[in-house]
């Protein structure tokens, strides 16, 4: 997955006017753009500083994996299908001082295999990006699905990932069904969010006894201000 170009600075305290909570909270955005689990914490002002008042959370799903193609030895040689993209969900939390250091519970998947020819022809279906509340008050279960891998008989490209949770929820764009060699077979586009862009599906091998592609990691981002 892509994040859009935003500051990543810390958040760093208020000028002018000195203590009393004088100043602004300076916007901060926190990304997680590698497999794992993740806690995702609030950030805590020093005293007397002002603290974010909104927070948006965007979570992209990983891309399924494309298809190794072995109706490339047939006349006309077709290359076989792609991988779907992973979905989009969006949220966005009103803050006070009452939230600032309470937590998130991120989990981020990686894209699905290719296809081979040792153990499987198909792309691999991806799993499922998450955000889910630890200590934040408000229940909270973002699903952004993985993108489904493609086949090679028939040669169908993979489904996009459905997103579920958000107040926004965009679904996955699928993957492409066979081509006639030498058009390649390409994987679901990504879906483009403010903050990031969910996992592009893998492209289905356009080399004889080559390996399909794998679908790109999916990531989450929060955006505090």
């Amino acid at each position: 997955m892509s994040f859009a170009a935003r500051s990543l600075a810390d958040a760093i305290p208020g000028g002018g006017g000195g203590g009393g909570g004088g100043g602004t909270f300076a916007p901060v955005t926190h990304q997680y753009a590698a497999y794992g689990s993740y806690t995702e914490t609030i950030p805590t002002p020093a005293t007397g500083q002002p603290g974010p008042s909104q927070l948006v959370i965007e979570l992209g799903g990983p891309g399924g994996g494309g298809s190794f193609s072995p109706f490339l030895t047939r006349t006309p040689p077709q290359v076989s299908g792609s991988g779907g993209s992973g979905a989009l969900c969006r949220c966005t939390f009103p803050l006070t001082s009452s939230d600032w250091g309470k937590t998130f519970n991120v989990t981020i998947s990686p894209g699905g295999a290719g296809g081979d020819a040792v153990v499987n022809f198909n792309g691999s279906a991806a799993a499922a990006c998450a955000v889910t509340n630890g200590s934040f008050s408000t229940a909270t279960n973002m699903q952004a699905g993985g993108g489904q891998g493609g086949t090679w008989n028939p040669g169908a490209g993979g489904a996009g990932g459905i997103a579920s949770g958000g107040q926004v929820n965009l679904n996955g764009n699928a993957g492409q069904g066979n081509t006639l060699y030498p058009t390649p077979s390409h994987g679901g586009v990504g879906i483009v969010g403010n903050l990031i862009t969910s996992g592009a599906g893998g492209d289905a091998s356009i080399v004889t006894n080559g390996n399909g592609s794998p679908g790109v990691t999916g990531g989450a981002a929060f955006a505090y201000t």
